[in-house]
C-alpha cells in the first residue's frame, strides 16, 4: 500500500489557532508546530506537481465527428477532425467543440490522456438513427441520437451528455468497471 503524502488531521488548523486565542486548550501548543510542518511540506509537494503539470504537453488526443445520416451505421461519414476548420453543420461543429472541452478538462485537471482502442481518437457519432432518443457510449465510441423534437432534442447540444459519455470512456480504462450490477452501478 502507498503512503499518503497528505495531511488530514480531525480538527482543522483554523480551529486550532481559535481555541489557543481564547485560552481554552494549552495543550494545542504542542500540535501546532507539526502542523506547520506538515502542511509546508504538503504545499511544497503540491506546488511541484502543479508546476510538472503545467509543463506537460496539451492533450494529444484526436477528435473525429461522423455523420451516421439517420442510419445505425456508425462511422458512416467524416465530417470533422482534430485541427480543421469549423464546417457548415453546426452540429458537428458543436459535437467537435464538447468534445474538446471534456478532453481538455480531464486533461488540466487530472492530466489524463484519451487513449484506448481507438489510439488516441474520441469518436462521436451524430445523427444516429431517425427521431433516437438517447446517446451512449459503446465501449469505443459514442453515439448521439436527435432526440423525437417531442421528449428530447438533439443530444449533441448538452455539453453535460457529452461529458457523461466520454466519462463512462474514462472508467472503462481505468477502473475498468463492468457495466453491470453494483460495478455498473458505479459506472
Amino acid at each position: 500500500m502507498k503512503k499518503c503524502n497528505c495531511f488530514c488531521s480531525i480538527i482543522p488548523q483554523h480551529i486550532m489557532e481559535e481555541l489557543l486565542k481564547h485560552g481554552e486548550l494549552k495543550l494545542l501548543k504542542e500540535s501546532i508546530q507539526p502542523d506547520y510542518t506538515f502542511r509546508e511540506s504538503r504545499y511544497k509537494k503540491l506546488k511541484l506537481i502543479i508546476e510538472q503539470a503545467i509543463a506537460l504537453p496539451k492533450p494529444t488526443t484526436n477528435r473525429q465527428i461522423y455523420d451516421c445520416e439517420h442510419t445505425t451505421n456508425l462511422r458512416k461519414t467524416l465530417k470533422r477532425s482534430e485541427g480543421q476548420s469549423p464546417v457548415s453543420v453546426a452540429l458537428v461543429n458543436t459535437a467537435y467543440d464538447n468534445a474538446g472541452k471534456v478532453r481538455d478538462f480531464y486533461f488540466t485537471q487530472y492530466t489524463y490522456q484519451f487513449v484506448g482502442d481507438n489510439h488516441g481518437h474520441i469518436i462521436l457519432n451524430i445523427h444516429y438513427s431517425n427521431n433516437y432518443d438517447n446517446a451512449f457510449w459503446d465501449g469505443d465510441e459514442m453515439i448521439f441520437g436527435d432526440g423525437d423534437g417531442v421528449i428530447f432534442t438533439n443530444f449533441v447540444n448538452s455539453l453535460d451528455v457529452t461529458g457523461h459519455e466520454m466519462t463512462h470512456g474514462v472508467v472503462q480504462y481505468t477502473a475498468g468497471l463492468n457495466y453491470d450490477s453494483q460495478p455498473g452501478a458505479l459506472n
